[in-house]
């Protein structure tokens, strides 16, 4: 290699806080360099993979063009937000209960639409926009009251696609809210052990 070229490098690896002393570079932190852009890219990687979803997910319920352009330029979690609360909210709420063991609600407005959210163990209601109460979902579903049946396990999720269940857990930890974001470790551990082939 080159001085020139050396020079370079020297000066790209500072930039990216890498130490170099002299002309050598420690291995471990090229190490880590390496480590942390391969995360970065299994995370964009990952991000992709969410908004492929959403977008899949969410052509089925916008007819309107004007909705549709609408919808196409939110951001990546405001996308994944709309999936998970207006179609795939069972796979949200089977993730919810496979990792945290909280209890599925369904929520009926009058108008007979339902929505699967979770119970906490301490009695607050969590969908895919986190912590979330009664007035809140009624707002939401432009609904006047809304009720919410016995409490259950996964079962009640009648429209569960399971592939959607790790793609759940991945948009909790990309939504960066509460209670997601409070128990991060966790959900990194369910989908270290989620088994894929199932």
């Amino acid at each position: 290699m080159s001085f020139l070229a050396k020079v370079e490098l020297k000066k790209q690896l500072q930039e990216m806080g890498i130490k170099v002393v002299g002309e050598h570079v420690h291995k471990a932190e090229i190490h880590m360099f390496l480590a942390k852009r391969i995360q970065a890219t299994l995370e964009a990687n990952e991000i992709k993979k969410l908004e492929e979803f959403a977008e899949d997910v969410s052509s089925d319920m916008i007819s309107d063009d004007k909705a549709w352009d609408t919808f196409i330029n939110q951001s990546v979690k405001q996308k994944i937000l709309f999936a998970f609360l207006h179609g795939e909210c069972d796979a949200f709420a089977v993730a919810l209960y496979r990792i945290f063991g909280w209890k599925l609600i369904n929520v009926v407005t009058e108008n007979g639409s339902v929505h699967r959210i979770s119970k906490t163990s301490d009695g607050r209601l969590v969908d895919a926009s986190g912590y979330v109460t009664k007035e809140q979902l009624q707002k939401r579903y432009r609904a006047k009251k809304c009720s919410f049946s016995k409490e259950g396990d996964e079962s009640m999720a009648l429209g569960l696609v399971e592939e959607y269940v790790p793609l759940a857990a991945s948009a909790m930890l990309l939504l960066d809210i509460p209670p997601f974001s409070l128990n991060i470790k966790k959900i990194k551990n369910f989908l270290i052990d989620y088994d894929f082939d199932g």
